[in-house]
């Protein structure tokens, strides 16, 4: 029996709540939950997801609040009180996985393109799920917790402009037009990032003010989903993908909380709206591209990508942190756990790579494997280093 998009839409969503709780019981993050179900439902066991292109809006509406959600927890201020143990802990955990990442591309044969999507992918930080295990261990306001946050926030910012190169970079067959054409991307995006820094730093605050003394009912939420809408839709007037806008529009908001002193209410009315259905969606859809052909292809290029993953962003973040000589080996070897786990970030470069070799598979040729092997990456690293990470700070304690 074929199911229609509703009953679809309600099983992905029930499927994914029942998951989600399960993992919260064994103390596993949101994301495991719901990329389980989503294998759970897809062509590896139920099969019952059929792709089409309202199920794929849900799963574009999904990305662009996931980077509303990241770019909320971007807090600029910490920036001001940025530390060269940071900068070191960014460039040491950003570069290292990114030329692991293109390496292990170009050796198992697959072109630079290929390669250069592998090597954003696993040198990108999950910040959020970072910050929680922080507050939850009391080393939030400590010298290591302020290096992984600045860090975290660092690192976001840059696989952000690394993404926006990859995705100018597929639109062209071959490297020498796609580096002739960067250097018109880049000025769409210095041009758009203009506008949403003027717009979003002085006008934003000034809009959101305004719903204060409006009649109509959560007249503050409808104006802000509005302008999340108003942002993605500016950034691909401009030829860039709608996450970024929606990620501008997520600093905004947040400078405009911060600003006012709404945070916490206001933050968790799009989170609710957020990680209760849209988000979901998209995690389930993730889980669900997970292809068991595309696995068998080569399991060997799974397993060294995901031991490389982990080796080379630890690598990245212990290197940075003991180079700045102000923490010592414990410190350092939690700062490099800390900065092993992935997250959503990563989900998005895999959603972007399935939506590029549907319209160009011949850029593309291994997406199936790439893809798959991505979404274990983020699956075996959510189930093993969190916990990994709260041992390494409770020794600290010690």
């Amino acid at each position: 029996m074929q199911l229609n998009f509703l009953m679809m839409l309600a099983i992905i969503l029930i499927v994914a709540r029942i998951c989600e709780e399960l993992a919260a019981r064994l103390n596993q993050t949101s994301i495991v939950g719901n990329l389980m179900a989503g294998i759970l439902l897809g062509p590896m066991f139920i099969n019952i997801i059929a792709q089409n292109d309202i199920l794929e809006f849900f799963g574009l509406l999904g990305v662009m609040f996931l980077m509303v959600l990241a770019g909320l927890e971007v807090n600029l201020k910490d920036l001001k009180s940025i530390t060269g143990t940071a900068i070191m802990v960014t460039i040491f955990s950003t570069i290292i996985p990114l030329a692991s990442g293109i390496m292990i591309g170009l050796l198992f044969g697959m072109n630079i393109f290929e390669a250069m999507i592998i090597g954003v992918a696993i040198s990108i930080t999950a910040s959020a799920v970072t910050v929680e295990i922080l507050e939850a261990t009391g080393q939030i306001r400590k010298k290591i917790g302020e290096t992984l946050i600045t860090a975290g926030v660092l690192n976001e910012i840059v696989s952000l402009f690394m993404i926006t190169a990859m995705i100018s970079a597929l639109k062209y067959t071959s490297v020498l037009q796609s580096l002739g054409a960067y250097e018109l991307h880049f000025m769409r995006l210095a041009t758009f990032f203009l506008i949403s820094i003027i717009f979003g730093y002085y006008i934003v605050p000034e809009i959101m003010k305004r719903t204060k003394n409006m009649k109509s009912i959560e007249s503050s939420f409808a104006i802000s989903i509005i302008l999340i809408m108003a942002f993605a839709g500016v950034a691909e007037y401009f030829n860039l993908h709608a996450f970024i806008g929606a990620f501008i529009a997520g600093l905004s908001l947040n400078h405009y909380m911060i600003k006012n002193r709404k945070k916490k209410i206001f933050e968790e009315d799009i989170r609710s709206f957020s990680e209760g259905f849209m988000t979901p969606i998209f995690f389930v859809l993730i889980g669900a591209s997970i292809s068991l052909t595309g696995l068998l292809i080569n399991p060997i290029f799974t397993l060294i990508l995901i031991i490389v993953a982990i080796a080379s962003k630890f690598l990245g973040g212990f290197i940075g942190a003991i180079s700045a000589g102000i923490h010592n080996i414990k410190e350092s070897t939690s700062i490099g756990t800390g900065m092993v786990i992935r997250g959503s970030v990563t989900l998005v470069v895999a959603h972007i790579i399935k939506n590029i070799a549907l319209e160009s598979p011949e850029i593309l040729p291994h997406a199936d494997l790439i893809i798959s092997s991505l979404i274990l990456v983020v699956l075996v690293i959510n189930v093993m280093i969190p916990g990994l990470f709260r041992k390494t700070l409770g020794i600290i304690n010690k």
